[in-house]
């Protein structure tokens, strides 16, 4: 199976990541690094913006550095996949259902062509 994990470098998807690698997937992590919380918490080290990344590069887990509001480059680094496990903003994941795609909220028979997502 191939899955897609969006904001996959935060808290959730990295474990989402790393749940889904030792099932024996293919992994793969979505996220800009944006960490709005360093705005409103003063203790935040900017290292922390990859602290994420590099456990799951570790675990090798291929990690796209991008940005979800990029619709066209999202939908390229979709394709193939079985599984997309996204926690964006409505805005996106109903751009996602144009590419045809059947939201869950788990995974269930694979028969189609087409990713599931699961959110």
């Amino acid at each position: 199976m191939k899955v897609l994990v969006t904001g996959g470098c935060g808290f959730i998807g990295t474990n989402l990541c790393l749940y889904y690698k030792k099932k024996g997937w293919d992994v793969f992590s979505y996220d800009n690094l944006a960490k709005h919380e360093f705005a409103r918490m003063d203790y935040m080290k900017p290292a922390a913006r990859h602290h994420n990344k590099d456990i799951l590069e570790q675990a090798g887990i291929n990690v796209f550095v991008e940005d979800i509001r990029d619709k066209k480059t999202l939908m390229n680094y979709s394709e193939g996949c079985d599984f997309i496990c996204t926690y964006g903003p409505d805005k996106i994941n109903s751009e996602l259902k144009e590419k045809e795609t059947r939201y869950i909220r788990k995974p269930v028979s694979i028969d189609e062509n087409k990713p599931q997502i699961i959110y």
